[in-house]
């Protein structure tokens, strides 16, 4: 069975991040386990989880676009921002169509977002969920995110249903608070399914209940994606006799490597793979590819390590 690798699955509701990460590790029998983006536990839909070496690369596979389909309840307002807290308030619905699709309008492209009282975020070094469950006053805290895409599902009242691309590290209950806020009536989060992360797809992952099954039936393997297909971004080909090199850290130069058909600018993370595909290493790339190949000396440089995988 594949130790080192990238499982995709479909998280259940009032399920933590960590305990599926768990959950995953002991029925593979890993030696190490994480993940790429953290679900609440009111969240379901697609969690990365890293296993063996994969773990090493974590950082590397979370920051992408993200997709979900959320549904959001309008005329009511709660402390965490979804339908798991503390009621605050409760309004009438009055606004038209035209209103919605004004209000929506507000989070396109970059927008500055609130950051739940009831966070993981920071504050005097602590988080804000802790200090917000202790009834602590709270200073308010704001963050600029994009918004790729954002487009009405269906709307029956007091649900609305919508489908939403942005980056990394949006909160889609402040979306589902704020637009409350423009119209008027408040509103919360209701459910959150993460449908896309980066290329990977939450029609390709697996439940846990299934994860099991699969171990039984000697197919985990047909689930797990290797770490040498996990990553996107440009890669470069060492030598199999200058892995060790890698491995240990040392400085690898221009005349150790080959390109193929990959293309990166000075400054980019690249992958430091050997001639059998077996990835060793991610690091910053100190040339571009266009000088690389065109380097008459063949002695400077190539990268600066990142992470020895």
């Amino acid at each position: 069975m594949m130790s080192d690798g990238i499982l995709l699955i479909d998280k259940g509701f009032g399920l933590t991040s960590s305990e599926a990460v768990q959950t995953a590790k002991k029925l593979t029998g890993s030696r190490k386990a994480g993940h790429a983006g953290t679900l609440d536990p009111l969240a379901t839909g697609l969690l990365i989880v890293t296993l063996g070496k994969a773990t090493k690369i974590s950082a590397y596979l979370g920051n992408g676009r993200k997709r979900y389909r959320a549904k959001i309840k309008l005329g009511e307002t709660r402390d965490t921002f979804d339908r798991l807290g503390k009621l605050i308030d409760r309004r009438k619905l009055d606004f038209t169509q035209l209103d919605l699709h004004s209000a929506l309008k507000e989070f396109e492209g970059e927008i500055e977002q609130l950051i739940p009282p009831h966070s993981a975020a920071h504050v005097n070094g602590k988080r804000m969920y802790e200090l917000a469950r202790k009834g602590e006053d709270l200073p308010v805290k704001k963050k600029v995110v994009r918004i790729y895409e954002l487009n009405v599902l269906e709307y029956q009242a007091p649900f609305l249903q919508i489908d939403i691309v942005c980056e990394s590290g949006t909160y889609i209950r402040s979306i589902a608070h704020q637009l409350g806020e423009i119209l008027g009536c408040g509103a919360l989060l209701h459910s959150l399914a993460r449908t896309e992360s980066g290329r990977f797809k939450l029609k390709d992952a697996i439940t846990l209940v299934q994860l099991e099954a699969v171990i039984k039936m000697e197919l985990f393997d047909d689930y797990m994606i290797p770490l040498d297909d996990a990553l996107t971004i440009p890669s470069i080909v060492i030598e199999s006799h200058n892995s060790e090199d890698v491995r240990q850290g040392r400085t690898i130069l221009e005349r150790d490597v080959s390109l193929g058909d990959m293309h990166f600018s000075e400054g980019d993370s690249i992958i430091i793979k050997d001639n059998l595909g077996s990835l060793l290493a991610i690091g910053k790339a100190l040339i571009s590819s266009r000088e690389l190949k065109s380097s008459p000396s063949g002695t400077s440089k190539v990268f600066e390590y990142k992470r020895v995988i």
